[in-house]
């Protein structure tokens, strides 16, 4: 069983999760190296080039 929240009297009645299995820890590895790979095209792709307007003071 968790701990009580902070700032709070609550106390969860579910007990605490077992974590990840291994293939859902593999999964989400993989998810996060994908997502890593879209946000750098996006980030790097050459229509953020054609923005330009001047820097506010």
């Amino acid at each position: 069983m968790a701990d009580k929240m902070l700032h709070s009297d609550y106390l969860p009645e579910k007990p605490d999760s077992r974590g990840y299995t291994p293939e859902q820890a593999e999964r989400l590895a993989a998810y996060r190296v994908r997502i890593l790979e879209l946000t750098t095209q996006v980030l790097t792709h050459p229509f953020w080039a054609t923005l330009w307007r001047p820097v506010p003071r």
